[in-house]
């Protein structure tokens, strides 16, 4: 996955939100100070809310490289689409839950949420615009359903479905399509 692309995704998140409706609590680019509090103890340093509040490019890029690129193994997806709609859906909905995501969609493998040798196989052999589409269909009917159970997450569900379906591509001449 370019470095580029992580950034579109990272500007896509916006910047520093407290929002009280948001179930992710407070959140910075993207990270929630969850995630931002695992990174920290996981580096040997004490999190600290205004670090966490001008979170600086640097250890933006560091969290999303510890969180989501190596975890996933990302680089090790061969499809530029696949590897795209995969992070995308990590950062939105956590990379346990994407992955689970991603073998449902592939099918026929254990759903375990983690991407071992026979996952990997498998994303590398799935068409990509029929992956990334069958998991943008998925992430919708999730973030429907998360709306039914938190009604007061129905201020994001607009901004949700537009972020997940610009992954839906027609599938006549199914390929990587260059991306």
């Amino acid at each position: 996955m370019t470095r580029e692309y992580m950034w579109n995704v990272i500007d896509i998140e916006g910047g520093f939100v407290d929002d009280p409706d948001d179930r992710g609590g407070m959140t910075n680019r993207g990270i929630t100070w969850g995630l931002y509090d695992r990174y920290c103890l996981s580096a040997g340093y004490t999190p600290d809310e205004d670090e966490f509040k001008r979170m600086d490019d640097v250890l933006t890029e560091a969290i999303y490289v510890w969180a989501f690129i190596t975890p996933l193994q990302i680089n090790k997806i061969a499809s530029n689409l696949t590897k795209e709609a995969i992070f995308d859906a990590a950062v939105l909905h956590g990379g346990w839950r994407a992955m689970r995501m991603a073998q449902r969609v592939i099918g026929g493998l254990k759903i375990d949420g983690r991407i071992g040798p026979i996952t990997r196989k498998a994303l590398n052999g799935a068409p990509p615009v029929s992956f990334a589409n069958d998991l943008a269909i998925r992430r919708v009917l999730f973030v429907d359903r998360l709306v039914q159970r938190y009604p007061k997450q129905v201020k994001y569900l607009a901004g949700w479905h537009t972020r997940i379906v610009r992954f839906i591509r027609p599938t006549l001449a199914e390929s990587d399509g260059g991306s």
